[in-house]
């Protein structure tokens, strides 16, 4: 029986490795070397330094349209290997999806605040340079729901996400805390960047939401702490010191 008709279940692929020569067989046939180009690399990559046990794989290439692969391979000889390799591209994609669909917030599409949580817990491990988290809270929102009711409430929420995005581009990321309470995130921003971007939303949100406002509170790294928690807890109490200055205003 022919190893192509044997192995051609779903996505399903036998491979054959050994220096200088690699063939794979699957759904749509045998592919020779040569035609693999950067998969062949990545396999060259994991076997190449490899003991007798067997091996463990996942690699992602531009193969098949950028498929991503999970499987197994097995030593025959020196430097040479067998295995089976899956195509998972469409498990991953929903995983992935699933992911950024749990740190997403579901009215705006910016980020919850477990999501923005993230981005912020990232860049400080990494970076060990200043950075800021501003607290956004709509003076009187209650008012527009009592008044014109929740979808024009809603319709104002997604508006503020927007004009987060519009004046703090990437990489500046926007979140959404609850309610009407936002936050942005900005990267490498000092004392001096971070005021003014809360005076700069400020000003921006009175323009476009006429009657309304908005109070900001500031917080700075590592000044005010060195984890997401503290930072949203400082910028939360920042928050509350911009509404008792008569709101419409920003405070660190």
């Amino acid at each position: 029986m022919d190893l192509g008709e044997l192995l051609n279940l779903s996505k399903e692929y036998l491979f054959f490795w050994e220096p200088g020569n690699v063939w794979m067989t699957g759904p749509k046939g045998t592919v020779q070397a040569g035609e693999l180009g950067p998969f062949q690399e990545a396999l060259e990559r994991i076997l190449s330094t490899g003991g007798r046990d067997p091996v463990p794989m996942e690699l992602k290439c531009p193969l098949c349209g950028g498929s991503h692969f999970r499987g197994s391979a097995r030593c025959l000889s020196p430097r040479r290997w067998v295995g089976v390799l899956r195509d998972v591209t469409a498990e991953c994609d929903e995983r992935e999806r699933l992911i950024r669909q749990a740190h997403q917030d579901w009215l705006t599409g910016i980020w919850n605040r477990r999501g923005l949580a993230l981005q912020v817990e990232e860049f400080l491990r990494q970076q060990e340079r200043p950075c800021a988290l501003l607290m956004i809270d709509l003076d009187n929102f209650k008012g527009v729901n009592d008044r014109c009711g929740h979808p024009a409430g809603d319709r104002l929420l997604v508006r503020t996400a927007e004009l987060l995005e519009e004046l703090f581009p990437r990489p500046a990321q926007a979140g959404r805390a609850g309610g009407d309470e936002f936050l942005l995130f900005l990267p490498c921003a000092d004392r001096a960047a971070a005021c003014g971007a809360g005076e700069r939303f400020c000003k921006a949100f009175r323009e476009q939401a006429a009657e309304l406002s908005c109070s900001v509170g500031i917080a700075l790294s590592p000044g005010d702490g060195t984890d997401f928690e503290t930072l949203f807890c400082a910028a939360d109490q920042a928050m509350y010191r911009a509404k008792a200055q008569g709101k419409d205003t920003w405070s660190r």
